[in-house]
């Protein structure tokens, strides 16, 4: 992990909950616009640092063996037509990572 990546455990829920019901309610619109407000959130909270975050985004990682590259506009690409491959594999990530014993894990950099 890159020294300037931090580990936004706090945010676990509050990501866990629109990917919850998107699963419920297929609403992508509503999913985006959720966790660009959590990104906001996070950019709000870590501005006063010395180092430049203006370009920093969320990224998740969804299980243990997961290679945390998925961001935000990864996973909106990815529901609004990306392959249907990755599509899959995205919710088989997003059931995965709503089960207590494969918490997300939400990555700021």
């Amino acid at each position: 992990m890159k020294d300037s990546q931090r580990d936004l455990t706090q945010y676990k829920f509050s990501c866990t909950l629109p990917i919850f019901n998107y699963l419920k309610d297929n609403d992508v619109d509503k999913l985006i616009n959720r966790l660009k407000e959590i990104e906001i959130h996070a950019r709000d909270n870590y501005s006063g640092e010395a180092e430049d975050i203006s370009e920093y985004s969320l990224w998740f990682k969804f299980f243990s063996g997961d290679t945390l590259a998925t961001d935000i506009r990864k996973i909106e690409n990815t529901l609004r037509g990306d392959t249907i491959e990755n599509y899959n594999h995205l919710i088989e990530c997003f059931k995965i990572s709503i089960k207590l014993s494969e918490e997300i894990e939400v990555y700021f950099s």
